[in-house]
């Protein structure tokens, strides 16, 4: 399976997760417990250069993720996500070891180049060898998603039906406490979703997959999750996470 980039030649879907430059894999899975503020930090609605549709984030701490797929029916279908630990500057931000995830969760490295307004667009270019993509957003309206305000249990609690990258059924079960128990496929799934440190909209996410089929199994994957209003006005969730040697990831979205 080639990447999101390769994707603009051959129509195959991709995603994308970007490890942080000279930090340890562990220490990039760790929960921040300084919150920074980075001028670039909340959360935007556009397009690929290939149509595709993404939902993206940027952190308190300049980590960029992009999770992109379809939006069919007022829900966002993933088809693949970004990751990059970036840096914001006088507008612009940029992440030199980018990793696309492919619809099959493959890794592929790249490289990120953007510029922003703050708190109005995020607008740049993802490059993966001589392949690249475009992409345009803007900051999600505040009625849908309010980056701003702190990620509550509450809001996501109780059951989800959602779809992975492959398109393949998810049940997904999310408790006040913010344990979460999942089956698709035969595979069944555990974890926790915890709200970020930082205050934010965001949480973090763990997933630990049980024995085979799983594809992942026994291990387990970190990452993040968020919610908000889709138009339709039904509440959106997406999940994206990686194993620790960021080899492969895994991503679902959904409404209800």
């Amino acid at each position: 399976m080639k990447s999101c980039i390769a994707g603009i030649a051959t129509t195959v879907l991709a995603s994308a997760l970007l490890a942080a430059c000279g930090a340890g894999i562990e220490e990039l899975w760790k929960a921040d417990t300084v919150v920074k503020t980075s001028a670039v930090q909340g959360g935007y609605t556009g397009k690929l250069s290939n149509d595709r549709d993404i939902t993206m984030l940027v952190l308190e701490d300049d980590q960029f993720y992009s999770v992109y797929g379809s939006l069919t029916n007022g829900s966002f279908a993933p088809k693949g996500f970004m990751h990059a630990s970036g840096k914001a500057s006088n507008g612009s931000f940029t992440a030199s070891d980018l990793k696309d995830f492919a619809t099959d969760g493959t890794a592929y490295l790249g490289s990120l180049n953007a510029s922003y307004a703050a708190g109005a667009n995020l607008n740049g270019t993802v490059v993966e060898g001589s392949s690249t993509i475009t992409f345009t957003s803007t900051v999600i309206k505040s009625s849908q998603y309010n980056y701003g305000n702190a990620a509550s249990t509450a809001d996501i609690n109780g059951n989800w039906t959602l779809t992975d990258l492959q398109g393949v059924a998810v049940d997904l079960k999310v408790g006040l406490d913010g344990a979460i128990t999942a089956s698709s496929g035969g595979c069944a799934f555990s974890g926790t979703v915890t709200p970020r440190a930082s205050g934010k909209k965001v949480f973090d996410l763990a997933l630990t997959f049980g024995a085979a089929p799983c594809r992942f199994a026994n291990q387990t994957l970190k990452g993040i999750a968020i919610d908000y209003l889709a138009a339709s006005g039904k509440r959106q969730l997406l999940l994206a996470a990686t194993d620790s040697a960021r080899n492969n990831g895994v991503a679902y979205g959904g409404l209800r």
